[in-house]
């Protein structure tokens, strides 16, 4: 976990996290800001417009440092190239030649100048190109994901707003379909109005004028909704979502469209699925209770030396057997 920001994994920032359950529902109403380029000059406050109300099932989650770390490693061990080479032997560049007759020098015995143990010798298990990537469960990518954004929900930074699409300058001709160009100074300001640090900028689509913008801002990170990621997340210090990406975030990240889109892949009915689920909920239980009928009561590890020192007084109070009597 040294890829992740530090700041992010120590126990004093993962710890307090509550549970998901004790959560008030006030937490799930956010205020819906103003967006930023709604006039061609950045508003000097900004204020709500409305609240929304954010799916129970996506950030009512508990937050999962270990598999959101799982999720981490997933993203970075993918990222890497794997172009790592180191010559071998018969690699590097040089004579193949005897360097010396086998006996009679008073020297060891050698076969080639290029054998590891001289210099400019090939190594022996160096790097060789391969592939890092290893699999992780879609499910457990999901969850990584929604506890990231849980994390964030329970720390009071996450922020909504209405759009980030560039309006029509004011006075522009409606034929011309002028836009404003999207400058980093106006993200910057309006960054800087939300008393934000270090945020990550979520819209529905990817929006080159907005990409612009962000990219020459070291702490605006701008990426559509398709490529939100735990490593994001937890780099960054906020997370400001457009209304739409937050509706198809919570739409991707809810298992239950998941569940759905399943079967109707499959051709099955709201009715078929509802009885697969009762049936597995019945198979659980009846496991459950199968289980608690054959596990045996627990028993203290004290109770089980009490147990034990009860045995061995018993045993030295026995008399002794006829056979050890007569030896």
């Amino acid at each position: 976990m040294q890829l992740v920001d530090p700041e992010v994994l120590v126990k004093k920032q993962i710890f307090p996290y509550v549970k998901a359950s004790k959560l008030p529902l006030s937490t799930f109403y956010l205020d819906v800001l103003e967006g930023p380029f709604t006039t061609p000059k950045v508003a000097d406050a900004v204020s709500p417009l409305r609240k929304i109300y954010l799916s129970e099932e996506v950030f009512r989650t508990d937050v999962r440092p270990d598999v959101m770390a799982r999720v981490v490693r997933w993203q970075r061990n993918k990222a890497m190239q794997g172009t790592h080479k180191a010559k071998t032997k018969g690699e590097v560049s040089g004579t193949g030649k005897k360097p010396w007759r086998q006996k009679g020098t008073g020297r060891a015995r050698q076969g080639s100048l290029r054998n590891p143990h001289f210099r400019g010798g090939g190594a022996v298990f160096g790097p060789s190109p391969r592939d890092h990537e290893h699999k992780l469960n879609k499910k457990e990518r999901r969850l990584g994901l929604r506890s990231a954004l849980a994390a964030r929900l329970q720390e009071g930074k996450l922020f909504i707003v209405d759009s980030l699409k560039p309006k029509a300058v004011e006075g522009a001709q409606e034929d011309a379909g002028e836009d404003i160009f999207v400058k980093t100074k106006v993200m910057a300001d309006y960054v800087e109005k939300l008393a934000l640090k270090r945020v990550v900028v979520v819209d529905d689509v990817q929006r080159e004028t907005l990409a612009r913008a962000c990219r020459n801002a070291r702490h605006i990170h701008y990426l559509p909704q398709v490529g939100l990621n735990v490593y994001d997340i937890l780099r960054a210090k906020e997370v400001l979502l457009t209304v739409n990406a937050l509706r198809i975030l919570e739409d991707r990240l809810s298992e239950t469209r998941q569940r759905e889109r399943k079967y109707a892949k499959r051709g099955w009915t709201a009715e078929d699925a509802a009885a697969k689920a009762k049936r597995e909920e019945e198979a659980a239980k009846a496991k459950q209770g199968d289980a608690a009928a054959s596990k045996p009561a627990a028993v203290s590890k004290i109770e089980q030396r009490r147990i034990l020192f009860r045995l061995t007084q018993q045993r030295k109070k026995l008399p002794l057997t006829e056979e050890k009597a007569s030896s």
